[in-house]
């Protein structure tokens, strides 16, 4: 075993690491491509269809995920002249996955093979219209599904070898365009951007694709993603995770402002001046995202109750952007949180967990006053009739086996004096990526002396001696507390970042809590 500093053992014990996953940090797996027969099968067809100049469409999901899949799968079949075209559905006119309306327009148009990916799986009348007109159909997909899948293809994870079974949409769809094309930068790099938009964990293929796509966009500098991080700086994957992500996912959220087809055209430019015309465009819808979070989010606030899971719901609350709300309250409010959109009578939008609470346990209880359910454990979306809400809200907060059983208290690592040091952090660093998985962990402070504070917007900024180690940390709310504008706290949990600026790197601290 490898000496490491008491830092990154502490880290690796906190992620309840195991033998195989301790040793991928040891050793990191070269990047390789699955070498599947399902692949095999995916490829075939693929290439049949553009010898006989066959019209090809790929339908994708309207999240990071299915844009970044739909963008590898239409550009690689653009370098193969393949006569190609793409749709990703409106959220809110026409919900997620494929659709009866998609496979009809898209048969009058000609199209002879149906690319699905990062859907697909659950599209059952769908898949049928699509075999009874004749025509074939590949799914790429990596959603749970039950029973037979009506295709002539599903490539999915879980049918994979154990490295490949973690594997987004865009995982595996970079998986097929290597094979068709070869290994393409651009293309691993949106690979890894969706890995990290979707969670998945950062184990097996995963985590040698992110840390490639991590160096591939900052090699080659993409002005498509370098507008969007706006950063000079030499990018990780907590700046895709925070700055990019989001832009992407912000799009497919407003669909009511803007198509989210065009983010695939976007990422396709080579034109600076239109790349910068677009990116412009992208993060103005982006910072509309977050005013109408911001309302909803101290809406929300006004209505909270004590319940172990919080289900809101409220006209004013924008579809697209409820899950955003959802998780930002399960994280501080450390309980599962559903928001929904109310219309008329019915009810729809997500729900987020907090620790390892599973909602797809916590929610079977309910699961017959729903319409519609589905998504992992973590996140969820779903639909009811407000005539069933109290009877939701009530069997899902009496479900204690779901939250005993599977619920964990908040953890943080207590900070140590010779783990708040600049080489001992960049040490740790050098076992990332991070992520799902393997996390950083947040840490408590509690000796520290506050040598100055001052109000910022949304937030306040604290100069700190900790250890006699001068360094700033930053906490950001939307009420602040008396106490904290009076810097009446004894300690905090915050998160230990890597502030860089002109050249020079220091630590900072972001505040998540005071105790």
């Amino acid at each position: 075993m490898l000496k490491m500093n008491s830092l990154v053992n502490a880290v690796i014990e906190f992620n309840h690491l195991d033998s195989n996953q301790i040793d991928q940090l040891y050793n990191p797996k070269e990047y390789k491509i699955s070498s599947h027969t399902l692949f095999d099968q995916a490829e075939e067809i693929v290439l049949s269809h553009i010898k006989k100049n066959n019209k090809i469409i790929i339908c994708g999901d309207y999240d990071a995920d299915g844009i970044c899949s739909t963008t590898i799968l239409y550009r690689t079949l653009k370098k193969l002249n393949a006569d190609v075209g793409y749709y990703i559905p409106n959220r809110f006119k026409e919900g997620y996955g494929l659709n009866d309306n998609t496979v009809e327009l898209a048969l009058n148009k000609g199209y002879e093979l149906f690319i699905l990916v990062d859907n697909g799986v659950s599209a059952d009348s769908s898949l049928v219209k699509i075999k009874e007109a004749g025509k074939k159909c590949i799914i790429l997909d990596h959603h749970s599904y039950e029973g037979e899948v009506l295709c002539d293809c599903l490539v999915h994870p879980n049918l994979l070898d154990e490295d490949y079974h973690d594997m987004c949409g865009s995982g595996l769809a970079v998986n097929l365009a290597e094979r068709l094309i070869g290994y393409d930068p651009f293309n691993v790099s949106l690979a890894g951007i969706a890995t990290i938009a979707d969670l998945m964990p950062l184990w097996g293929f995963n985590r040698s694709l992110v840390t490639r796509s991590v160096s591939e966009i900052n090699n080659h500098q993409a002005q498509v993603f370098m507008n969007l991080l706006n950063s000079s700086k030499s990018i990780s994957e907590t700046d895709i995770a925070f700055q990019l992500v989001p832009k992407l996912n912000a799009i497919g959220r407003l669909a009511d402002v803007i198509d989210v087809n065009q983010v695939v055209k976007y990422l396709c430019l080579d034109n600076i001046g239109s790349i910068d015309a677009f990116s412009k465009e992208i993060i103005r819808v982006n910072e509309m995202r977050k005013e109408i979070n911001q309302r909803m989010y101290v809406k929300a606030l006004e209505m909270l109750s004590n319940e172990n899971v919080i289900v809101l719901y409220d006209e004013s609350f924008h579809e697209g952007i409820v899950g955003i709300t959802a998780g930002r309250l399960a994280s501080e409010l450390k309980k599962p949180v559903f928001v929904l959109n109310k219309e008329g009578n019915r009810l729809k939008g997500s729900g987020r967990s907090f620790g390892s609470i599973d909602l797809r346990d916590l929610v079977s209880p309910a699961n017959h006053l729903l319409n519609r359910f589905g998504g992992h454990t973590q996140a969820a979306g779903l639909e009811l009739d407000i005539s069933n809400v109290n009877a939701f809200i009530q069997l899902v907060n009496e479900n204690k086996e779901a939250l005993i059983q599977h619920s964990v208290d908040y953890q943080f690592l207590d900070m140590k004096h010779e783990w708040l040091d600049l080489d001992v952090f960049n040490e740790l660093l050098n076992y990332g990526p991070f992520g799902q998985g393997f996390q950083i962990p947040s840490f408590r402070f509690n000796e520290f002396e506050i040598k100055s504070s001052r109000i910022i917007r949304g937030g306040i900024s604290f100069d700190l001696s900790i250890y006699n180690m001068n360094i700033s940390a930053v906490y950001f709310q939307s009420i602040l507390d008396e106490r904290l504008i009076l810097s009446n706290f004894s300690s905090f949990i915050g998160r230990v970042t890597l502030d860089e600026f002109r050249g020079q790197r220091k630590l900072k601290i972001m505040i998540e809590s005071f105790e």
